[in-house]
């Protein structure tokens, strides 16, 4: 009797995303081709090679494997068995081990943006590797208005696009999964400042201060004073 080739772990979609105490899973296989099979057993258990439990099937090559613990790793081997209740060695050994429940992701650090004077570049930091993050959420408007939009990024950054280079932004990103969406991180986006123009000198009135000995300093509005005897000239004299 030919040992069994195939055996495929598959999740059947019992698992819960936000709670589950329990999962369950289907188990696969190619069925033998001698003709004096008359059923397979499931062999089960939480350590590699060392099964704890062994569940007859029948003649199914499908079987669901219900209350598996969130956590906790399985092994599994399936075994065939004929009519003169000879059992052949066990098929490939396969594991699975039952995800424990997503929680909603922390909030982002270091959000910070660049801009344009056409569009706006958020970034952030991703979140950590042991967080279960589906999509990054974006909500931004302009300082004048007060209906968020609301956008969807699966990498930690997001372009905004176009805008006016005058008006300031307000942007919030979190992440988000199954279980739920995280606490939103603001950023502040200022308007871009226009450089000064039309720079002009006007001209004004200098004024000299003169001592006995001459002019002794110069300055725009101001007099500057001179100790001993002196006078003041304005109107732009001749030294």
């Amino acid at each position: 009797m030919k040992t069994l080739t195939t055996i495929i772990a598959m999740v059947l979609a019992t698992l819960s995303a936000v709670a589950a105490p329990t999962a369950s899973i289907g188990l696969t296989w190619r069925p033998n081709t001698e003709t004096d099979i008359k059923g397979y057993f499931v062999h089960q258990g939480t350590s590699s090679r060392t099964y704890t439990s062994r569940r007859d099937v029948g003649l199914n090559t499908i079987v669901e494997v219900p209350l598996l613990e969130v956590g906790i790793t399985y092994f599994f081997a399936v075994t065939a068995v004929n009519i003169g209740d000879l059992e052949s060695l066990p098929s490939n050994e396969v594991s699975y081990r039952v995800p424990s429940a997503p929680t909603v992701p922390s909030a982002l650090t270091g959000v910070s943006y660049a801009r344009s004077a056409t569009n706006i570049l958020i970034r952030w930091t991703a979140s950590p590797t042991n967080e279960t993050v589906t999509r990054y959420r974006i909500q931004y408007r302009p300082a004048n208005a007060v209906a968020l939009q609301t956008a969807f990024s699966t990498s930690p950054q997001f372009l905004i696009a176009p805008v006016d280079r005058a008006m300031p932004w307000v942007v919030q990103v979190s992440a988000e999964n199954v279980a739920g969406i995280g606490t939103f991180s603001e950023v502040i986006v200022h308007s871009l400042i226009g450089a000064p123009i039309l720079l002009q000198v006007t001209p004004g009135s200098v004024v000299w201060t003169f001592s006995r000995n001459g002019p002794v300093g110069q300055s725009r509005g101001v007099f500057i004073p001179e100790q001993g005897p002196e006078f003041v000239a304005s109107n732009d004299p001749e030294p």
